[in-house]
Formats: C-alpha cells, structure tokens, sequence
C-alpha cells in the first residue's frame, strides 16, 4: 500500500492513494495530485479544495485524460461557474467531470473496487467516502460440498459464489465525530483516514465541535467502537507540534492500541 500527501489544518489536506490512483482532497493543487485517475472532495474549504483549477490546468498542460471528479452536490453548480471562468482567462479548455456526491450512491470504480460517500457533520455541506473491495465469496449451500460437486453445478450454470465487498479503506474529511454510529463501515474499514484537529484543553472538545471538528477526547470516549486494523489522524491543528500530538499519543493509548494509531504526515 502506498499513500503520499500531508495535511494541517486550516492549511492543506491532500492524499493520494496511490495504489488504484484515488486522490481524497487537493489542498492548493499539488504536483502529486495529477496522476489520479479519480478525485474525492470531501468539501470547498481552500485548504481541501482551493487548488481545483490548477489541478486541472495542468491535467491539460500534460494532455491527460478527463478529470472524474466526485464533490458535494450542492457545490457543483458553483464550482463549474469557477472552473468556465478560470477557462476564459487561461485561454483553454479544462477536461472535467463534476459527479455529485449523493447520500446512498454507489460509484463503481473498477471490477474490485467501488466507492461510497457518506454525509459529514462539518461547517460547510460535506462528505467522507469510503473505498470498498469487491471480492467473490461461494455461497454458503456450497461450503460443505467437495469440489466435483461444486464444478457440476458451475457447469449446470447454478452461480455458486455471492460478491460481497469489505470496507477497504475510509477517508472523513472535516467532521464532528456522529458518523460513527450513522456509518458504522467507517468504523470497520481496514484503514480509517480520519481528522483529528484539536488535542489538548486550550480548545476543548466544545470549540472543536463549533467549529465542525473532532477532539482527540473525542476519540478515546469512543475507542472502543474503531475495530479498523490502522487509523491515521489527518488534518492536525498547526497549534500543535508534532513531538506534542506523539507524546500525547504515547501517554492516552495502551502499548498495543498505539501501534494502531499514526499522526498522517505534516508539511516540514
């Protein structure tokens, strides 16, 4: 797996998922966003969203092809607007896709993968997604039978396996922390990208909650709900250093616990 961005709040937010080239946020435009071959924004916020026509100027610059780029319904209107103005004064023509990110959509990406937004709690309209394997599992009237028998009824043309799909991978942009219980495959995928913004009592978990956030309080009343086998702590205050938000880590999580948890890299 390979994962490549930064975040701070209220400064930039951009991840690349490099992997099946699924880019979550943009921030300003960065150069390591150009290779996706989808886009998620969780919100226009400038430090998730700001550098969408940048972005897209140089996808044209370097001739590739149309940007599919999946946002909140209600921005799209205003974003397009942007994006035909942005056109005039460049002088050329961007290759996009607004799609709308809409409360129980299915996005199929590929064969094995498909993607679902969900609805954030934030300032602004917003939406996290999750990222969904597809896998093929045999259907359970099958699991006892030998393996002649379960080709002879292939061959009848009887479908002896089901597709299920695993929650693989769950990105929440700016939220309060209520997507918990409203989406509980959050909660279970197998990597949580997940903002943590505050961590300490100078903001308590009442500012971070008026300011559409998650407090790192937060998190620990309810850690007993994240069964994901790794969690990244994204979009981090730049009112705390780093050595800080580890040695918070350090002290609040049992030795097993905390190799489950990492702080999402931070610009130098």
């Amino acid at each position: 797996m390979d994962f490549k961005g930064y975040s701070v709040a209220g400064q930039t937010t951009s991840m690349v998922f490099q992997n099946q080239k699924i880019c979550f946020d943009i921030a300003q435009g960065l150069p390591f966003n150009l290779s996706a071959k989808f886009y998620c924004l969780t919100h226009l916020h400038a430090d998730h969203g700001a550098g969408l026509n940048y972005l897209l100027s140089q996808r044209s610059l370097f001739g590739l092809p149309e940007a599919n780029i999946m946002l909140p319904a209600s921005a799209i209107s205003s974003i397009d607007t942007i994006l035909q103005e942005w056109m005039k004064i460049e002088g050329f023509q961007f290759s996009y896709n607004l799609i709308p990110a809409e409360v129980g959509m299915t996005h199929h990406l590929s064969e094995q993968w498909c993607l679902r937004p969900f609805p954030t709690t934030h300032r602004v309209p917003s939406f996290g997604y999750i990222l969904y394997r597809k896998k093929k599992k045999l259907k359970a009237e099958f699991l006892n039978k030998d393996r002649q028998q379960i080709l002879d009824a292939k061959s009848r043309g009887e479908t002896i396996e089901d597709e299920v799909e695993a929650p693989y991978l769950a990105f929440t942009g700016d939220t309060q922390i209520e997507f918990l219980k409203a989406h509980p495959d959050v909660a279970k995928a197998k990597l949580l990208f997940m903002e943590c913004t505050y961590w300490d009592e100078k903001k308590p978990v009442a500012a971070a909650r008026e300011w559409g956030h998650i407090h790192w309080q937060e998190v620990l009343d309810h850690l007993d709900e994240f069964s994901n086998q790794h969690i990244s702590l994204i979009h981090v205050s730049a009112r705390h250093s780093t050595s800080q938000v580890e040695e918070i880590l350090q002290n609040s999580l049992s030795a097993e616990t905390r190799q489950r948890f990492s702080i999402f890299p931070r610009p130098m």
